[in-house]
Formats: C-alpha cells, structure tokens, sequence
C-alpha cells in the first residue's frame, strides 16, 4: 500500500514501531504471566507442604498425648489401687483393741492381723483360757458367773452369762508354751443392769465362773479379751 502510494512512508514506519511495541508488551506479559504462574505453582507447592508439615505435627502430638493420656491412666490406676489396699475398713462398728501396727506406712504381710475389733451395739463377750485338763467338764449353753476385777469387788455384784463357744483346737501362749482351749461367754442386757451403770471397756479383767453341776475344782486363769482374768468351775 506504501508502494502504491496510498499510505504515506511516515506513517508506515509509524505503524510498524507500534507494532513492535505492542508485540514487546505481548512478549513482556507472556513473561510475566509465566513469572506469575510459576509463582502460583510455587505457593501452592508451600501451601501443601505446610499442609503436611502441619498435619505431621498434629499427629505426632495426638501420638504424643495417647500415650501420656495411657500413662496417666495407668498411674491413676495404680494409685487408685494403693488407695483402695490402703484403707481398711472394719465390718462394723466397734472400739480397736490388740494393735498389731503402730507406723503410718508400714508394709503389713498377707494374712497379719493388724487390729482387733470390739464391736459396738452386741451383746457383750468374755474370752478365756480353759486348760485342756478341763475340756471334757466343759461344754456349751453351761451358765457362768463372771465378776468384772476392775471394779470395786465388794460392791460389784456378780454378772450371769453363758458359755457359747469352745474352740475346737487347742492354742499355745507364746511365752509359756502352756496348750489350751478358747472359752467365750456371752452376757445379756438385763445381765448388765446389775452393773448400775458402770461402763465395760474391752481389756478389763474379770473372773469367770463356769457352773458344770459339779464340785468346784480349781481356780483358772483365763484371757478375757486382751488381759488375764480368773475362771472356776463351781458347784450349781
């Protein structure tokens, strides 16, 4: 069209710059998309590895607390356990006698007997010592007559009881090495009222008088339940 003369040269030449220019934008815009592409890839690249990363951790600390969680679990069994062995309680309620641990946190064996216990709210019991010479002139449901030594015994009236337990085997005193039977009386309510008022505590000595329907035969010594006492057999 220059050539033909319908365009003047100038105006070609004009043409042709802003061709140039406009395919340099191009060129420079292409780049720049690719820059802004690669930078899109390269972002989304972070993001997914900061994903992981963040993940990772996330369950490395779950993992983590699992197993603290599990540990405490175990601990607060175990204390749970110690707690539960360390406190005894009694059957029912009563007054601890014949103490056999005196330390706070000491290691007590299977099958010690660590207290005695007197219970509270029953009929009252007198334990004793029958020697084994006498076994046969004992027997139970046979009446007794017990006198509480502790008091005053020329005020003290007599106290009536029944024999309700003779053991089957034969005991040792540790100290003499003496053989012997347990002899448990029991007392009744009305039985005690002749008491006026006078309080029983376990320990108390007594004398013990078991009537068999024969002539008295000797003096004893019996244990009521923690110290000595005296028992005969006497004449009904």
């Amino acid at each position: 069209m220059a050539q033909n003369g319908f365009i003047p040269g100038n105006r070609l030449l004009e043409f042709q710059r802003q061709l140039s220019q406009v395919q340099q934008s191009l060129a420079q815009n292409a780049g720049e998309t690719g820059r802004i592409e690669q930078g899109i890839v390269e972002s989304r690249l972070r993001l997914q590895q900061q994903r992981e990363e963040y993940q990772k951790e996330v369950r490395s600390q779950w993992a983590d607390a699992q197993v603290k969680a599990l540990t405490l679990e175990q601990q607060l069994a175990s204390a749970g356990f110690s707690l539960q062995h360390s406190a005894i309680l009694a059957p029912a309620d009563g007054i601890a006698v014949n103490l056999g641990v005196h330390t706070e946190g000491a290691v007590v064996r299977a099958g010690e007997t660590l207290l005695e216990i007197v219970p509270q709210g029953t009929r009252l019991e007198v334990e004793g010592r029958l020697p084994v010479q006498l076994i046969d002139k004992v027997a139970s449901h046979l009446p007794v007559d017990i006198l509480f030594t502790a008091f005053n015994q020329s005020r003290t009236p007599r106290v009536s009881g029944e024999v309700n337990l003779i053991s089957a085997d034969q005991m040792q005193d540790e100290k003499t090495g003496q053989p012997y039977y347990v002899l448990r009386t029991s007392v009744g309510d009305a039985a005690l009222e002749k008491l006026n008022g006078l309080v029983i505590k376990p320990g108390m000595p007594a004398e013990m008088f078991v009537r068999t329907g024969e002539r008295s035969l000797l003096n004893y010594l019996f244990k009521p339940l923690l110290d000595r006492a005296g028992s005969a057999l006497t004449e009904e």
